[in-house]
């Protein structure tokens, strides 16, 4: 892929999946119409430093890349709905993530994030957010505060401990525990009358009847 690729100034959408790319050449931020990008499947590791220009994106699909960082200015993307980072090597999220407010559809399992920014729960459109496969110990306080969530996938991570606030999520109709090394649930998991589903193998605790059955 060339610079030139930044000439196409009328694509709305650039769907470069599976081409053995091992970069974008940062003309891409000359595609000011772009709505939708997806680069999955290709040995990218950094991403263009322009790809924070495009600014009517919609959808813009990473995974399966190589890629170790988000760019710090991703929260300039203001109209993203859908961004999927999964399989890649992430450690940890920038903090603008959380100005993603359009956002419906977040993805980043099958990464090594270890912490999640307090701005995460100021994205209060999120209706998917899937986390599972990562190194997470512990959630931010706020974590709670996902109004509108219905599917929640934190399964397959290091947590031992739920936030106080974590059944205020009061949409939550899937949520996935399993495979983690929590010990005790948060009083609040009662609140969360939505709930369809509720996966908590593989874990080290005792539930009561208490918890979960009010």
């Amino acid at each position: 892929l060339t610079d030139d690729i930044g000439d196409l100034t009328e694509l709305t959408e650039l769907i470069l999946y599976n081409n053995g790319l091992t970069a974008i050449p940062e003309t891409i931020g000359n595609l000011q119409k772009l709505k939708i990008l997806d680069i999955t499947s290709n040995p990218i590791s950094l991403l263009p430093a322009r790809i924070i220009e495009l600014t009517n994106l919609e959808k813009l699909d990473i995974s399966n890349n190589n890629i170790l960082v988000l760019p710090d200015n991703i929260g300039n993307l203001t109209k993203l709905t859908r961004l999927n980072a999964s399989g890649n090597l992430l450690i940890t999220l920038p903090e603008s993530i959380g100005s993603l407010n359009q956002l419906t559809d977040l993805f980043l399992e099958y990464n090594q994030i270890n912490a999640l920014p307090t701005s995460l729960s100021d994205l209060s459109n999120l209706v998917k957010l899937s986390l599972y496969n990562n190194k997470l110990e512990i959630l931010p306080d706020s974590f709670g505060a996902f109004g509108k969530l219905f599917f929640l996938y934190l399964n397959n991570n290091q947590l031992n401990v739920l936030p106080d606030n974590f059944g205020n999520m009061s949409n939550l109709q899937i949520l996935y525990l399993n495979n983690n090394n929590l010990t005790s649930l948060p009083e609040s998991i009662g609140n969360l009358d939505s709930l369809e589903e509720l996966w908590l193998q593989n874990n080290e605790f005792v539930i009561s009847s208490d918890e979960i059955g009010s």
